[in-house]
């Protein structure tokens, strides 16, 4: 299946009208073409998280209710990527949502090891159910952690522990 992917800085949605009117599936390519929500989530100026949840929240559900069938937290190109923070907000609005249980979330930037993976399929079990570690459900935007799970599966020792900030 290819994807359409609509990058989101949050600064510009404060408030977040600026995905009012946000582009929407046509009858040309639902079920053929993915559309997905990234929220550059990690693309400030601080690692802080105060005052982005409502932005968060508000975007995920203008995507949400316009079509978007995975909701993203970084492109993995900025400085602070993924956060368990945004990640959180994410997930509830995914499960919160009437169409929640056919929309998946995907982690992207800064996830380096086993053990920062562990904590997004913790979290996302823990909003989406236990079935939610598949790949319908969760991804990890994350070239870097395939070192990682490499040294795993040839059973060598996994990287240190999750990564500061996760």
């Amino acid at each position: 299946m290819r994807r359409i992917s609509l990058v989101v800085a949050l600064a510009v949605l404060v408030p977040a009208v600026a995905l009012a009117d946000p582009p929407k599936p046509t009858a040309d390519w639902q079920g053929n073409v993915g559309a997905g929500l990234i929220l550059m989530t990690g693309n400030s100026k601080t690692t802080t998280f105060t005052g982005n949840a409502q932005a968060i929240r508000d975007a995920c559900a203008i995507g949400l209710d316009n079509g978007v069938d995975f909701l993203k937290t970084s492109t993995g190109k900025t400085t602070h990527g993924a956060s368990r923070e945004a990640a959180q907000e994410m997930l509830g609005a995914i499960a919160a949502h009437p169409r929640g249980a056919a929309v998946g979330f995907k982690a992207s930037g800064g996830i380096r090891t086993v053990a920062d993976a562990a904590v997004y399929i913790h979290l996302a079990r823990q909003r989406l159910g236990p079935g939610a570690a598949k790949p319908t459900r969760l991804r990890f935007g994350a070239s870097a952690l395939l070192d990682d799970i490499e040294r795993v599966l040839a059973g060598g020792t996994a990287g240190a522990a999750p990564s500061a900030g996760y």
